[in-house]
């Protein structure tokens, strides 16, 4: 489509885009045909935890980033944190937890100064949050995958009803 054209100045709707994908359950073998398939819809039921695991390029931030517009059908609060760049964040502020760096970001990012640790609090004490943290491998050194994989679990286990989901390569 040439942007010089009055079409291509109008958005695309993700639904009209996005090829709906089906997991695998771990254990289960992709080529055979009589393998369980999964909807990744399901992986939105409130309080589930998930690891989604999968080769270079094959769409774990992008079904991340689809599942966080799904998610808006709800009332819960889909938070989508970028690992890597909490861990770019680290180098500078090296004790600065996961909850404080996303109420920074929602605030920095979408200008919503009253999105607040209140505001937080209760999506994440109610569990009305989705949690999606994508890239656990992509983290540089050892040190700093153990200490997001801490936070990640400090997070989880004060605010256990939330529906959290993380990405990783195999």
């Amino acid at each position: 489509m040439s942007v010089y054209k009055q079409e291509a100045t109008k958005g695309v709707p993700m639904e009209h885009i996005y090829i709906p994908l089906h997991a695998i359950p771990e254990g289960e073998v992709e080529n055979d045909e009589t393998s369980t398939r999964i909807n990744p819809l399901s992986f939105l039921t409130p309080g589930a935890k998930t690891v989604v695991l999968g080769d270079p390029g094959s769409g774990k931030s992008t079904l991340l980033k689809f599942l966080s517009l799904s998610a808006k059908q709800d009332n819960r609060l889909p938070i989508l944190v970028t690992l890597r760049l909490y861990a770019d964040e680290l180098k500078s502020r090296t004790n600065l937890a996961l909850i404080d760096y996303i109420q920074e970001n929602v605030q920095g990012h979408f200008n919503l100064k009253s999105a607040d640790e209140s505001f937080f609090e209760y999506y994440l004490e109610s569990g009305q949050a989705i949690l999606f943290f994508d890239g656990l491998d992509e983290l540089p050194t050892p040190q700093f995958k153990k200490f997001v994989r801490d936070q990640i679990r400090t997070l989880i286990t004060i605010n256990p009803l939330n529906t959290i989901i993380v990405t990783s390569r195999i």
